[in-house]
């Protein structure tokens, strides 16, 4: 008898798998393209433990991805840990394609748990099944990565990935599968930039396969690249693949057949265990990706960088990489033109171009003496033009420097075209600690006039999004300042796409280019950032970047629910528009879709502008648009009010393809999701349905058929129940809006007061009202209603009401509700939770910045143990009134799933880490840092080794050397010790005792070190079984002396004798550092004391060359010299890598009241040479 064949992981998901129709367009059994079958069986292969995929959209992979788990759940059950960028993508990801498609997969449908998880939370990203386990988790929560080891790891797009406080969550993950010998890493992602991508990082270690197709002509195979692609002069429509070997160009209709015949290819077919896949759009079967459609989106996008470059990620599957590292501010200025904001006939400048449709302003504030301002002006095409630059002296908190600027905001100049154009948006930095509420008090009562107060943020971040921190009386927005300045220096180098005013001064220039892109190393993960250039000032960068971000971008969706009447059956629903990729069909609105007047489509007279074409997009959860206002004399009232702002409401009407509803429970309105939709038009309105858009409804749109899919809202769900609504039905696919309430009888009134005093009250009532709101709210644990009720308008009296009502129902209520879903915690709460450790983190000690806490913590300083516990517990429904519900507080907090041990924990931990910081010990001046990859003894390799250069001989043969292999090794130890926080300690809230216990974790710590270095490493055996100062060392001195000129000129000559292990000389082995211990300090200090000397044979020779080093751990007489560590080192020190301070574990131990605390610490020191110091035994 002998066991069946394994069958093929392509072959298992092709059988078993079955997509929904609310997941794929052709519903029904797997049917997986050609290219992706090696890829799943590469995954299903036990010989091989890494598959990496270089991809663009659109090819499948997410599919590919759910099929390969569920092989895994099925056939091979293991722990599964599955890797996404952020919180939301887990739960789309769960919600959207793996509960559907495993649930409408017989073979699978039961395979996943419901029950909650080891901590009682909700299982919809944490799921198990015979065998084994599934947690998908986000990679900007690395911390949910402590407690889990997996033997299959799933990462999907990595390089949207960017390294936290605890390293990249890439190496974290990949770390957790260390334990299991037949572990499992795959990875998938689109490229960002070459040189910081962790796929194209990851794919150059594999075999690098490729997918060749054969040629109809000439039956050779080979790769569709995108230099191959051509088309005929202005028709980009007409695209083909000319075949690099026979030069005949294969029309579109030839690729499906090529493809289904391809195959893949290694390129480094020695490289075992890990395959590798390369893929790019150009071989998609999908007809949205056709060679035509993509040759022209070419031609749209390639002079523009911001465009051009996620055609090369997304489409070519390609990293970006930026040409030179620094701009030429000399060749920058040569580009100025004759225009300017005000013509001036004797500079030669001739006003504003008239291309301008837009002006856009960026306001940097300078803390010392003045306002910086940069005004740029904008085409339909999306060209910058700078147009001036002014400077407003004066001080920060002086009233009249900001009405100077406020004045200048409000300039209007003349147009070209007639009339006059102002400023459509300004952004005004709010960066600085110390000048933030200035800008505050400036910035919020002109939001009305587009006056953002901002903050700028580097990383991968969106140009401009709304802060989710409350901030009292406005709003703060975030800009993403990295992604701004790519961009600029991208045109700046690629296009035209920037132009110059010749009113700029010359040193606008210089600190247009103040910065470079530069790569940083952050945990040894690449990260592309940018620095400025010593000595150089930035206003002029920091203006234009921020000018960047104020450029109007029209949202026409938030996707925010929207409360809805149901008129066939008169149920009222929520409506929510999905914005996920996919979801949204953009072709009408990309081709130049109308900006309509009020949704009025009968008349033409009712178009006020277009869409861009091409500038439609979804980012950061917003539909954003491009719109060209109409020049039109009869459209001129609405267009004025549009830029100036007096219109400010923007709806989009639209199609719906298919809408999927979510029964909530007896007495809650029903959620229909829109997941298959398709923007008609946009149009100006007074009052949108969605009041997060900024410019919906189509009532006389035409009808589309629409599938509703029907569920329930708890595990027990049934089957999806599909209805089709077909043309002529009940028009259920478009938006019916309601006819507003008729307008209540007028009243006498009694005279109003002026325009500026009634708005001056309408604000002040208006901020009392959501102060007090949400002052009831936060104290009643009910932050959640209070935001609801802010944003509804309620009066301060009837939201008392509510509120007392909403407390009753929560005391009433129980806490097991099954048909209830708990909400898993979102990126907000991670942000909240952070803000709060940093706040406490202060509270316990660690050192403030100089520009103080950031403005969200603030909130938090100054709160208590208690109150935090309290918070966290209060989130979900507690209270805190006696000294006995305090104890219960804490009892709740640390055995719940509330936030605090993670907060208390994280404060602890950043304490200790910054007061380590703070703590130097002296062997880190001498020895080399270089950390640990595991606990393993690590062989160094020792300087010096690489053999030398030999003459070239007559004949061409160059000769062979051989390298010395080091034999000493050095190995990292873990070491912690135990404290407690007792119970007295939290019910005290003694914040103090605490801090005073932690005060010096620091020092002792470093002390640690310090001992841990002397005591083992410093005169330790080598290899060759002699201690590292030994006379056949050539390292000691054969008779201790003083220190003074003559001996320490022996002691270097004797160094600079040193010879490598090949006998090569070594070169500058010249010493830094006169390392002695407390009884020979004085010694040392006065020989290197910088004192002018009365005859030439007296001159210190070693004053300023060599630095005094005192360590308590040496005692007697004995002096050493020692190299700088950069030039070379007889020592290395090194942390395990991703831990490079001590850290706190929490725990609390049954039958033993509070908490106990581990701090623990990885560590290893060791000799490694003895060639860079030289020891005098002293006397």
């Amino acid at each position: 008898m002998v066991p069946p064949p394994r069958m093929k992981l392509s072959e298992w998901i092709e059988r078993e798998l079955v997509l929904p129709s609310d997941v794929a367009a052709l519903a029904g059994k797997v049917r997986l393209y050609p290219f992706q079958r090696e890829i799943a069986d590469a995954i299903g292969d036990p010989t091989i433990e890494r598959v990496t995929l270089v991809k663009p959209v659109r090819v499948g992979f997410t599919t590919l991805l759910t099929g390969a788990m569920a092989g895994f759940c099925a056939n091979d059950p293991a722990p599964i840990l599955s890797l996404l960028p952020t919180e939301s993508d887990c739960r789309d990801y769960m919600v959207s394609d793996v509960e559907p498609i495993f649930a409408a997969s017989p073979s699978i449908s039961n395979l996943l748990s419901g029950d909650l998880d080891e901590a009682g939370r909700n299982t919809l990203v944490s799921r198990r099944f015979p065998g084994g386990s599934l947690k998908v988790v986000a990679a900007k929560a690395p911390r949910n990565l402590r407690r889990h080891n997996v033997r299959v790891l799933f990462i999907d797009e990595a390089d949207a990935m960017e390294p936290t406080a605890d390293g990249s969550p890439v190496v974290l993950a990949e770390d957790r599968t260390i334990s299991f010998p037949d572990r499992k890493i795959i990875m998938g992602s689109t490229p960002r930039f070459m040189e910081t991508s962790y796929v194209l990082a990851a794919y150059a270690k594999s075999d690098q396969r490729i997918y060749e197709v054969r040629c109809p002509e000439c039956d050779e195979f080979h790769e569709i690249q995108w230099k191959d692609i051509h088309w005929p002069e202005n028709e980009p429509d007409k695209a083909a693949w000319c075949c690099p070997g026979c030069g005949v160009e294969i029309g579109e209709k030839h690729k499906a057949a090529m493809v289904a015949a391809g195959r893949w290819r290694a390129l480094a077919p020695e490289v075992k265990g890990h395959a590798g896949f390369k893929l790019n759009a150009l071989i998609s079967p999908l007809s949205n990706v056709a060679w035509g459609a993509l040759a022209a989106r070419f031609v749209q996008d390639k002079n523009d960088p911001a465009t051009l470059q996620p055609f090369v990620n997304t489409v070519l599957a390609e990293g970006w990489r930026e040409e030179g590292e620094e701009l030429d501010e000399a060749e920058l200025s040569t580009r100025a033109e004759p225009f300017s904001l005000v013509a001036n006939e004797e500079a030669g400048t001739t006003g504003i171009p008239d291309l301008v449709m837009v002006i856009t302003a960026g306001v940097d504030v300078q803390r010392k003496d003045r306002l910086e301002v940069t005004f740029i002006g904008w085409d339909e095409a999306g060209n910058a033009y700078i147009l001036g630059h002014t400077v407003i002296w004066g001080m920060w908190d002086d009233d009249t420097t900001w009405a100077e600027l406020d004045a200048v905001l409000a300039t209007k100049w003349d147009h070209p075209f007639g009339g006059k154009i102002g400023i459509d948006a300004a952004c005004v930095d709010s960066s600085d600690g110390v000048t933030m509420e200035t800008v505050y008090r400036f910035a919020f009562p002109r939001f009305r006039r587009k006056v953002l107060a901002i903050k700028g943020v580097q990383g991968t971040r969106p140009w401009i999004e709304k802060s989710k921190s409350k901030t009292k009386g406005g709003s703060l927005w975030i800009v993403g300042i990295d992604g701004i300045k790519g961009t600029i220096y991208s045109r700046l180098r690629r296009s035209n796409m920037i132009r110059f005013s010749m009113d700029l001064p010359v040193d606008w220039y210089e600190q247009l280019a103040s910065e470079r892109v530069v790569i940083k190393y952050n945990r040894g993960q690449p990260t592309r950032r940018f620095e400025r250039i010593t000595g150089r000032l930035a206003e002029a960068l920091d203006c234009t970047v921020y000018a960047f971000a104020a450029r109007q971008e029209v949202v026409w969706t938030t996707g925010a629910s929207v409360r809805r009447r149901d008129w066939r059956t008169g149920v009222y629903y929520n409506e929510i528009l999905d914005l996920r990729q996919g979801a949204v069909l953009l072709d009408r609105l990309n081709a130049g879709a109308p900006l309509l007047d009020t949704h009025d489509d009968w008349s033409l007279r009712s178009v006020i502008g277009n869409v861009v074409p091409g500038s439609a997009k979804i980012e950061g959860g917003k539909g954003l648009a491009r719109v060209r206002l109409s020049n039109a004399p009869g459209d001129a009232d609405t267009v004025i009010k549009i830029r100036d702002g007096n219109i400010r409401n923007i709806s989009v009407g639209y199609a719906i393809h298919k809408v999927e509803k979510t029964d909530n429970g007896e007495g809650a309105d029903e959620d229909w999701r829109v997941v298959d939709w398709e923007p008609l038009e946009i149009s100006a309105v007074p009052i949108p349905a969605d009041p997060g858009s900024g410019f919906r409804s189509a009532d006389k749109a035409e009808q589309f058929p629409c599938v509703f899919v029907s569920t329930r809202s708890n595990k027990e769900a049934s089957m999806p129940e599909s209805t089709t609504v077909v043309a002529g039905d009940d028009p259920a696919t478009i938006e019916t809006r309601q006819r507003p309430d008729p307008a209540p009888a007028p009243v006498q009134q009694r005279q109003a007061p002026s325009p500026t005093e009634a708005a001056d009250a309408a604000v002040r009532a208006e901020r009392e009202r959501v102060s007090t709101i949400t002052d009831l709210a936060r104290r009643a644990a009910a932050v959640d209603l209070g935001e609801q009720h802010v944003r509804s308008g309620t009066a301060v009296d009837a939201f008392r009401t509510a509120l007392l009502d909403h407390m009753v129902s929560r005391e009433a209520a129980t806490p097991t509700d099954s048909n209830v879903r708990a909400h898993v915690g979102t990126e907000e709460s991670e942000t909240r939770r952070g803000l709060m450790i940093e706040a406490l983190a202060y509270g316990l000690g660690a050192p403030l910045p100089q520009a103080g806490p950031s403005e969200g913590a603030r909130q938090y300083m100054g709160r208590g143990l208690v109150d935090l516990a309290a918070d966290s517990v209060n989130f979900r429904g507690g209270r805190m009134l006696n000294a006995r519900q305090i104890d219960d507080i804490f009892t709740r907090a640390s055995h719940t799933t509330s936030d605090f041990p993670i907060i208390f924990e994280g404060a602890i931990n950043r304490t200790l880490e910054q007061r380590f910081a703070l703590a130097q010990p002296t062997f880190r001046r001498f020895a080399r840092k270089r950390n640990f990859r595991d606990f393993r003894p690590d062989t160094t390799v020792k300087i010096g080794d690489f053999p030398m250069l030999q003459k070239v001989l007559q004949s061409g043969e160059i000769k062979y050397g051989s390298f010395v292999e080091g034999k000493e090794q050095v190995q990292a130890f873990s070491y912690a010790i135990a404290l407690r926080v007792t119970r007295q300690m939290l019910i005290n809230d003694d914040l103090g005792a605490i801090s005073e216990l932690l005060s010096s974790y620091g020092s002792s710590v470093a002390l640690f070190e310090e001992v841990t270095f002397y005591s083992t490493a410093f005169n330790s055996k080598l290899a060759d079984g002699k201690t590292v100062f030994h006379a056949d060392h050539a390292n000691l001195a054969a008779a201790g002396t003083g220190i003074d000129v003559d001996n320490v000129g022996k002691a270097r000559a004797a160094m600079s004798k040193q010879k490598s292990t090949e006998g090569n000389p070594l070169l500058a082995n010249s010493p830094k550092i006169l390392l002695v211990g407390p009884d020979k300090l004085t010694d040392a200090e006065k020989l290197l004391a910088s004192i002018t000397p009365a005859t030439v044979s007296n001159v210190n020779i070693f004053s300023g060359r060599l630095e005094p080093l005192e360590s308590s751990q040496l005692s007697g007489n004995a002096w050493h010299l020692l190299t700088d560590p950069a030039a070379g080192s007889n020592y290395r020190w090194g942390y395990l890598e991703g831990y490079e301070a001590p850290r706190v574990r929490m725990d609390e131990p049954f039958g033993q009241q509070g908490f106990a605390m581990s701090v623990e610490h990885d560590f290893g020191c060791g000799a490694t040479d003895f060639r860079f110091g030289y020891k005098n035994p002293g006397a």
